[in-house]
């Protein structure tokens, strides 16, 4: 690549035998090369590391858990309030008990 390219300069030669693509070869480095470059460059993932992120992502899905059994527990109590201003106890019991049982369920995952 570089010798058509010093032979055109030097000797006057016609580059119409030159084209851009042997040109942009000698420039950029070969596929093969930017291959074992990559692999070079990439950072083994250790078991550690693995482990790690494993952690993380069930305490992401532990959070979203208590945030959702929490919203559901709100909302339990909120219908229980409207069933109780409605004078319709037994409604307004049983979303009472479902709330109950979402406030277990939330101490079951923060234990």
């Amino acid at each position: 690549c570089k010798s058509n390219i010093f032979l055109a300069k030097h000797h006057q030669i016609n580059l119409t035998h030159i084209t851009m693509g042997n040109i942009i070869n000698c420039i950029l480095p070969k596929k093969e090369e930017s291959k074992e470059v990559e692999a070079q460059q990439k950072p083994q993932v250790s078991q550690q590391d693995m482990t790690i992120l494993k952690l993380k992502t069930a305490q992401d899905r532990l959070l979203a858990q208590k945030k959702a059994i929490q919203k559901n527990s709100d909302k339990a109590l909120e219908e229980a309030k409207g069933y109780a201003a409605q004078k319709n106890k037994e409604r307004a019991k049983f979303c009472l008990k479902r709330k109950k049982l979402y406030d277990t369920y939330l101490t079951d995952t923060e234990n």
